[in-house]
């Protein structure tokens, strides 16, 4: 079996299971994937938080905030504070988004089954227990290969510690005068000779 590339094969099967949702809901029901989404999380506990809501989809405020807006001028939820913290904003169900709710429910549930079809119910067990890893270490795995990669590439760029000394020079090996004459035998000049042979 080849070797699985899971960052690039996550990436494809999002991409195409809710490019299709996307598609197909709003065509048929109005509603894309996230907004579907909103309404499952607001029909089992009606009343979260914009921040809450946002956690949960795993998305930035400000673009939880856009689909929101969408949906209150659908007439499907709609923004209240709260009574004891002004400060917090619950978002809650009106009664066409519940509706909405019930009716794409079976639509979600038969994908899922489709989905699931091939697959053997330890192999099921095996999927989730994955997609409940990446769900929860994403942010720790990614993070710690990213730092390291760099930390890597920084260190490999960094100059050897001997690579700004001046090279040796070839004048530097070669032995002085004195040398010479110690590692030659050197004789004293003929003159010198005569004179301490005259000085005997």
């Amino acid at each position: 079996m080849s070797k699985l590339r899971i960052f690039h094969q996550l990436q494809a099967a999002h991409a195409a299971l809710f490019r299709a949702a996307d598609h197909h809901l709003r065509v048929q029901i109005g509603l894309g994937s996230a907004q579907q989404a909103i309404l499952f999380m607001l029909a089992k506990k009606d009343g979260l938080s914009l921040g809450e809501v946002a956690e949960r989809l795993h998305i930035g405020k400000s673009g939880l905030s856009g689909l929101v807006d969408r949906m209150e001028a659908a007439g499907l939820v709609e923004r209240t504070p709260d009574a004891e913290d002004r400060r917090r904003i619950g978002l809650h169900l009106l009664p066409a988004g519940r509706e909405l709710a019930e009716r794409s429910g079976p639509i979600t549930k038969a994908i899922n089954a489709e989905l699931l079809e091939p697959f053997s119910s330890k192999e099921r067990e095996t999927i989730a227990r994955f997609l409940d890893h990446v769900t929860s270490h994403s942010q720790g795995i990614v993070a710690r290969n990213v730092s390291a990669h760099l930390l890597k590439e920084r260190l490999n760029d960094r100059p050897h510690p001997d690579s700004h000394r001046r090279p040796p020079d070839h004048r530097d090996l070669q032995p002085s005068g004195q040398e010479k004459r110690h590692h030659a035998g050197h004789v004293p000049s003929d003159g010198r000779c005569r004179e301490r042979l005259w000085r005997r």
